[in-house]
């Protein structure tokens, strides 16, 4: 039995009531594809519990007596700069930024850093495995496929579909010179603005360009590569399928698509953090097996090249090249 997004919220929302949160057992019941539910229950032992409960700047009663939605969202949005763009943009490119470069401060506007909150959450499995995702994207995934780009072509043009400032991607170009190029398309203003920052930082501002508008304009860029990360996590596979397809207007007919997607060990890894997430943000996930991304890249019309995850498991990978029907029905 499928449930909607809203009905998952509505079981979140009556279970926010009270944190011992017996309702989450209503969610393995109801979970597609059988995900394996943790209960509240058995976390209330766990270290990471007793953690949230003991903060010494959290007040854990005050969370649990005050109003259901607005007073749980204001709580978590003035006592963590790490959650308040988290909640303003239900994910969006900010969060995983922060977590990214392991500072609470970065890109905030708060007077000061919020402490032990927002040390707490860098602590969490998911927020671990986000950097990880970072580091597995610019240090292994990207190099590999720019590398055997680079054997058969004199230059290698990236692009990131959804690119945020495309930090992962400029930490990869660092070690390749001008003979690698990048093509960020991009909707939020303040991303590109921090990203065009950190190019010159890199030194790679010459390799880079940003173009502000949705992905979905991308046409012939002729890239070597396009990549989405983090960009159909929160999509059905019907509209990631979409996505995905169209990304093969911005490759070369021997291009590759390297897409990423939240893996099913999210469901039960972190359930603390997703708890969160969804309660707070709005922010419910796919979570993909490693088959189902294959069965996703598949039917978008590509050959499956790679089936990959990053350290901790929490991030599955698909690379593809389009089927000879993708491209000529473009």
């Amino acid at each position: 039995m499928k449930t909607s997004g809203q009905e998952q919220l509505n079981v979140m929302n009556l279970a926010a009531r009270d944190m011992t949160l017996e309702e989450f057992e209503m969610m393995a019941e109801a979970a597609v594809d059988s995900l394996k539910w943790a209960k509240l229950d058995d976390l209330k032992s766990t270290e990471t519990f007793i953690t949230f409960q003991n903060l010494t700047d959290f007040d854990y009663e005050r969370w649990n007596e005050s109003d259901v939605k607005p007073g749980n969202i204001n709580r978590v949005r003035t006592r963590s700069s790490l959650a308040e763009p988290m909640i303003a943009n239900k994910g969006g490119w900010l969060f995983p930024q922060k977590v990214y470069l392991q500072n609470p401060n970065y890109l905030t506007r708060a007077a000061n850093h919020r402490g032990e909150l927002d040390e707490f959450v860098l602590r969490q499995p998911l927020c671990q495995s986000i950097y990880t995702r970072y580091k597995f994207v610019s240090e292994k995934l990207l190099p590999k496929y720019i590398h055997a780009a680079l054997r058969n072509n004199a230059s290698v043009k990236i692009v990131s579909l959804g690119s945020g400032t495309g930090y992962d991607v400029m930490e990869a170009l660092k070690s390749f010179g001008p003979r690698v190029t990048l093509v960020c398309y991009e909707i939020d203003p303040l991303a590109i603005e921090v990203g065009l920052q950190m190019a010159k930082d890199f030194g790679v501002e010459k390799q880079v360009e940003f173009k502000h508008e949705s992905f979905r304009h991308c046409q012939e860029e002729h890239a070597d590569i396009a990549i989405m990360v983090g960009i159909i996590c929160s999509l059905p596979d019907g509209l990631a399928k979409v996505f995905a397809k169209h990304a093969s207007k911005c490759l070369k007919p021997d291009g590759v698509l390297i897409v990423s997607a939240a893996s099913e060990k999210i469901a039960w890894g972190d359930p603390l953090s997703r708890f969160m997430s969804e309660y707070c943000a709005s922010l419910f996930l796919e979570h993909r097996t490693s088959a189902r991304m294959g069965a996703l890249m598949s039917e978008a019309g590509y050959e499956v090249v790679e089936l990959t995850e990053e350290s901790m498991e929490f991030h599955r990978f698909a690379v593809g090249k389009p089927s000879s029907n993708l491209i000529n029905g473009r």
